[in-house]
């Protein structure tokens, strides 16, 4: 159901399970009151003015994008996420409510995290740390693909070499 880039500001009307993707992105929603409890494909509410996750749907089956907002807390995010999880360029400062785990990518770039614990144990994608303060990086973490910081990053570089070999990225 694409309903992206169309000036809504109210979520009411929508139907309690959507078995598909929903994409609401480029719009003007403030609350997520409203949106169906379960979503069986993706969610994409990026780009939007959305400051808290309450109402998030309990499960989403796919990705869930969550891009370009002014989320400052990471209560109310659903702790079964099917796919990658886009938290960038919002005002997060901690990681507490992250998912343990997290099956696809994590993008959490752009945003005032000074400590990144409380990451997932276990990332099944990419991690993208580009342009935030946190200058330490947890052990024992999973992480499947590559992690990505820009190169004025030099504190968090370092401790990634050391902690996860082959693992750093440069993305400017």
């Amino acid at each position: 159901l694409d309903l992206g880039g169309n000036q809504i500001t109210s979520l009411e009307g929508l139907p309690r399970e959507i078995g598909w993707n929903l994409n609401l992105g480029s719009n003007q929603i403030t609350s997520l009151e409203g949106l169906p409890r379960e979503i069986g494909g993706s969610l994409d509410l990026g780009s939007n003015q959305i400051t808290s996750l309450e109402g998030l749907p309990e499960k989403i089956g796919g990705y869930l994008y969550l891009n370009n907002n002014q989320i400052t807390s990471l209560e109310g995010l659903p702790r079964e996420i099917g796919g990658d999880l886009y938290l960038g360029s919002n005002q997060l400062a901690s990681l507490e409510g992250l998912p343990r785990e997290i099956s696809g990518d994590l993008v959490l770039g752009s945003n005032q995290i000074t400590s990144l614990e409380g990451l997932p144990r276990e990332i099944g994608g990419y991690l993208y740390l580009r342009n935030i303060p946190a200058t330490e990086i947890p052990e024992h973490i999973q992480i499947s693909g590559n992690i990505y910081v820009a190169e004025n990053q030099t504190a968090l570089a370092e401790d990634i070499k050391k902690k996860y070999p082959g693992k750093l990225e440069y993305r400017d």
